[in-house]
């Protein structure tokens, strides 16, 4: 996945291969995106979700389980990408986020 955004000018944090890196990478890097698994190791992702949401930063799921009801409330029908899937999929669901995230809210 990392290559797949070097490839089209991305710069990448990470990946965050634990709860603790991925929580200080949430708060404390300049991020226009994440891509979130759900779980790492044994915990799952859901104050990485609080991070990001209080921060207004988008982000995604790209993972092999099954979003829980508790992070599915947080992420504000945020999308699931499951895995195996193409670099190309993974690409253009982060621009779609990007450009979702960059329209101004419609009304009401």
């Amino acid at each position: 996945m990392e290559a797949a955004f070097l490839d089209v000018g991305a710069q990448v944090v990470g990946p965050c291969g634990t709860l603790e890196a991925a929580l200080a990478a949430a708060k404390n890097e300049a991020l226009a995106l994440a891509v979130l698994d759900i779980r790492l190791g044994t915990a799952t992702t859901e104050r990485v979700i609080d991070l990001l949401n209080q921060r207004g930063i988008p982000f995604f799921f790209y993972s092999g389980q099954t979003l829980p009801d508790e992070m599915r409330k947080k992420s504000n029908g945020a999308v699931v990408i499951a895995k195996p899937a193409t670099q190309q999929d993974i690409v253009g669901t982060a621009a779609g986020v990007l450009t979702a995230s960059n329209l101004p809210p419609s009304p009401s």
